[in-house]
């Protein structure tokens, strides 16, 4: 044991380079993250094939692979690491895609007009239960 604290691999995936930075500088007061950004649902595929992370943060609204076609690939590779999905396009034509996103496996759902003032808070919670639960025996997706 080397007494260094275990680092959480974040995977961030979003087509708008602001908002990725944008989530990067909401996350920086969470201790012990390790950020990696994709631009899109396939990028994100890629990284997986190198990266475990403890948590992804995607938003719903992507061209080609999109955030409920990557929850889909995840679920479909079994993959068990928690999600949350995120979008500014709430409620297109009276669907609301957060609780879609949720029904195809995100833990957790955010407008991006919330991240200011949740996202930090909900991504400590979800890092804290995922050490509880022991990520190797109790799949997310």
């Amino acid at each position: 044991m080397t007494g260094e604290p275990f680092v959480h691999e974040i995977l961030i995936i979003d087509d708008d380079a602001v908002d990725r930075r944008k989530i990067v500088r909401l996350l920086a007061p969470v201790p012990n993250i390790k950020i990696t950004e994709a631009h899109s649902g396939e990028h994100a595929m890629q990284v997986l094939e190198t990266l475990e992370p403890s948590l992804a943060i995607t938003d719903i609204f992507m061209p080609n692979v999109d955030g409920l076609e990557f929850l889909t690939q995840l679920a479909t590779l079994r993959w068990n690491f928690p999600v949350i999905a995120i979008t500014g396009q709430n409620d297109s034509q009276h669907i609301d895609f957060l609780k879609v996103a949720q029904s195809f496996g995100a833990v957790h759902s955010l407008e991006k007009r919330e991240l200011d003032r949740e996202l930090a808070g909900v991504v400590r919670r979800i890092l804290l239960d995922s050490e509880g639960r022991g990520r190797e025996t109790q799949p997310y997706c």
